[in-house]
Order: C-alpha cells, then sequence, then structure tokens
C-alpha cells in the first residue's frame, strides 16, 4: 500500500480549521497545576509497583500453603459437621421414640375403640343370626368346599384311659378291683406307681384299700378289707388270710372273690391260696371249703361302660355275667347291650362292623367304608373296649381296617395296635 506523505504546511492548515480555545488562567495557576500533576504522577508511579509485588507474595503464599501443609481447617470443618450430624441423628431419633410412644398410645387408644366396635358389631350381628341363620349356612354351603382326604383325616387329641408297659419305662402299675354298690360289676381302678418289686407293689396296694374314696368314683364302698394279705410262698401267689368270716355272705363272697381275682391278675400273679388264723383254706358261705383260686388270665369277657351318675366318672368294665363267648360274640354283645344297672354298650350302633377275624393271635376288625369311625370320645372308648376285651381272650394286637381316620388319641390306626397292662388309669 502506498503510504500518504503529509506536509507541514498542509498541518498547519488543519489546524487553523479547528475551533479557536481560549484559556483565561494567568501564568501563575498554569504552572502550579502542571507542577501538582507531576508530583501525584511520580507518587502513583511508585506506589503502584509496590501493591502489586506485595499481593503477589501474599498470593504465592496462599497457594503454597495449600499444597505443603495439611488443611487442619478443613479437617475441623469435617469434625465439625460430623458433630452436627451426629447430634441432628440424636435429635431425630428421641424425637421418632417419643413419635413411637405416641403411635403405640394412640395404637391402644384405636385398638380399645375397635374391641368396643367389634364387641358392639358382635352383639349386633347375634341379634341377626336367628333371622338369616338358614340363608347363611347355604351360602357357606356353597362357597366352602368340604375337604377330602380319601377318607382318612387327622383326629384330634384325646386322652387314653389304658395304662401300657411301655408308657413310662421303669414306672409300674397297680390296679384296684372295686365292685359297684349292687355288686353286679366289677370295676377295675389304675393307679400310676414308681414301684417295681413285688413286695413293693403289696405294700403300695395296701396303701391304695387304706386311702381310695369309693364314693367319689360312685363304687361300693369296699375297702380297706378285714383280710390280711401277703406274698405266697411259691412264685406268683398271694395269701389271703381271714381273722373275721362275720360280714360273708353269698353275694359277698362273690363281689369279693371276683375282686381278689382281678386286682393281683393285673399285678402278675396267677393263685390265691387262702387261710383262716394261718391255718390252710377257708370256710366260704357258698363255695363251701376253699383252700386255693386259680386266677384265669385269659377270663374271655367282652368290656362294657360303666357310669353311675352324670357327675362320676366313666369306667370300662368287664361283663362278668357273660364270660366264656367267642371274640365275635363278644363284639356283638359290646355293641347290643341293653343298658342296665349303670351300664351300657361300649360301640356305639352306628358304627357298622363287617368282619371280625382273629388269626395268629392278631384281631382284625374291618369297619364299613359307610360308617367311618367319629373323631370323638364315644370312638375312643370304643376301640379300648375292643383292646381290652381281646386282651382277656388273650390276643396280643388289634388291627382295625377302613377305619375312615388315620388316629385317636394316642392310637395309630394304620398299624397293629398293642395290649393294654391295665384298664381305667386316674390320678
Amino acid at each position: 500500500m502506498k503510504r500518504y506523505e503529509i506536509s507541514d504546511h498542509e498541518i498547519q492548515e488543519a489546524f487553523k480549521m479547528l475551533p479557536k480555545i481560549t484559556d483565561n488562567r494567568d501564568k501563575e495557576e498554569i504552572f502550579r497545576n502542571i507542577t501538582r500533576s507531576s508530583i501525584k504522577r511520580k507518587k502513583t508511579i511508585r506506589w503502584m509497583p509496590a501493591a502489586a509485588s506485595i499481593a503477589a507474595i501474599i498470593l504465592f503464599s496462599i497457594l503454597a500453603s495449600s499444597y505443603i501443609l495439611p488443611d487442619h481447617s478443613a479437617d475441623e470443618k469435617r469434625s465439625s459437621s460430623q458433630e452436627l450430624a451426629g447430634e441432628v441423628k440424636k435429635l431425630d431419633t428421641s424425637e421418632g421414640a417419643e413419635q413411637e410412644t405416641i403411635d403405640d398410645s394412640d395404637k391402644q387408644d384405636q385398638n380399645s375403640t375397635t374391641e368396643n366396635n367389634s364387641g358392639e358389631t358382635e352383639e349386633a350381628s347375634e341379634e341377626q343370626k336367628p333371622a338369616d341363620k338358614e340363608g347363611t349356612t347355604e351360602e357357606s354351603s356353597e362357597t366352602v368346599p368340604e375337604k377330602k382326604d380319601d377318607g382318612v383325616s387327622k383326629a384330634a387329641s384325646l386322652s387314653s384311659s389304658l395304662a401300657f408297659s411301655s408308657d413310662t419305662g421303669k414306672q409300674s402299675y397297680i390296679t384296684l378291683a372295686v365292685p359297684d354298690k349292687q355288686i353286679q360289676y366289677i370295676v377295675p381302678i389304675t393307679f400310676e406307681t414308681e414301684k417295681v418289686e413285688k413286695q413293693e407293689l403289696l405294700n403300695e396296694l395296701l396303701d391304695k384299700m387304706n386311702t381310695i374314696n369309693e364314693e367319689d368314683l360312685g363304687l361300693m364302698d369296699f375297702y380297706p378289707l378285714n383280710l390280711s394279705i401277703a406274698l405266697g410262698k411259691e412264685e406268683g401267689t398271694i395269701n389271703i388270710d381271714f381273722t373275721d368270716k362275720n360280714d360273708l355272705n353269698n353275694l359277698y363272697e362273690f363281689g369279693l372273690k371276683t375282686a381278689l381275682e382281678d386286682t393281683f391278675r393285673y399285678q402278675g400273679f396267677h393263685k390265691i391260696t387262702f387261710s383262716t388264723e394261718g391255718k390252710p383254706g377257708v370256710e366260704l358261705p357258698e363255695s363251701g371249703m376253699v383252700p386255693e383260686m386259680t386266677i384265669e388270665q385269659t377270663p374271655k369277657r367282652s368290656y362294657l361302660i360303666y357310669q353311675a351318675e352324670e357327675s362320676k366318672p366313666k369306667f370300662l368294665v368287664p361283663n362278668i355275667n357273660a364270660a366264656g363267648q367267642t371274640i365275635e360274640e363278644a363284639i356283638k354283645e359290646m355293641q347290643n347291650f341293653q343298658p342296665v344297672n349303670s351300664a351300657s354298650p361300649s360301640i356305639p350302633g352306628d358304627m357298622k362292623i363287617d368282619k371280625v377275624a382273629e388269626q395268629s393271635g392278631r384281631l382284625t376288625i374291618t369297619l364299613s367304608k359307610e360308617t367311618p369311625l367319629k373323631d370323638d370320645e364315644s370312638s375312643l372308648l370304643a376301640i379300648e373296649a375292643i383292646l381290652l376285651t381281646a386282651k382277656d381272650f388273650g390276643l396280643s394286637a388289634v388291627l382295625f381296617e377302613n377305619p375312615g381316620l388315620s388316629s385317636i388319641g394316642p392310637y395309630d390306626l394304620t398299624k397293629d395296635l398293642e395290649m393294654p397292662a391295665a384298664p381305667n388309669k386316674i390320678q
């Protein structure tokens, strides 16, 4: 590009074209202003570099300290922040606990209110039940299907009245046979004991004769006996010595002999020897002179239910008036027995038995599929009466076919049931 050259003349002409400026100040004032400006300019020039240098040094020091020295202030701030957070957390926890307490009290109030309301609702529903009972029953029968388990259901827990030898290991039992008030039935009552030796068991039995309260059981006030009872000379024998025969009569003789026989059968004795004031034998009103009596181990009797009154307990008792029959006949009698003298059938009439069979010591009871066992006391007593009857016939096991229940009380109906040790276990 070509450089434009301006001459001095042109410059002068250009200045002349500028507007005219006049300065009315005198020379001294103009000089003072010039002198003051020069002084200020010098001070400014001297201060600015120094200030800039100082600022640079300070900035450098700050930056260097942040990299070289540990940040204590940051740690302190962090610690302070943590302490503050902890305090806030404690405060929140305490407030939360107070809130929970308030909520619990509110819930209790709500529950009490709800219970009161539910009680009122139940009362109202009870009043409405008679009116819509039939409709509710129909609806429930339509909406709730019946549960089926191939005809087998689990029975509720029921207490057994039988004593078994395997129940308590070393613990044994003593059985005391007590006549009823008419001496029509002999009721065996069984008590638990920890004694195992023959003499100890006999002593326990004699003590029980003195302490038993037959009236509470609805039975005859029969014990204690005016007799002396001791172990016999031979193994498995018991000796009865009569010192006073004034109470003996034909009826009492029958009850006494049967009660003694049933009592000592359950204790494992097989023979009773009699004596009068130490001399062998006893003269009885009906039997005459009796030196000894063999205890029949398998008397072949059926078992019934005996209950003196509704307030008295139920017992399973042998039918001593119908001994010597077959097992099939005994089972039929237990179901068809006509109630008399507080005794009643032990097998319910609606329990249909299709077949009774005995083979190799096992009794098999085949029940009808149409009438299975029920989960109640009557079915439980029927099972126990059949077990006692089988024991009296010398059998070793009972099996129920088509029971309709897997178990009743402690009895597993899916397998063979063992024979009990004694009936009517009480405390």
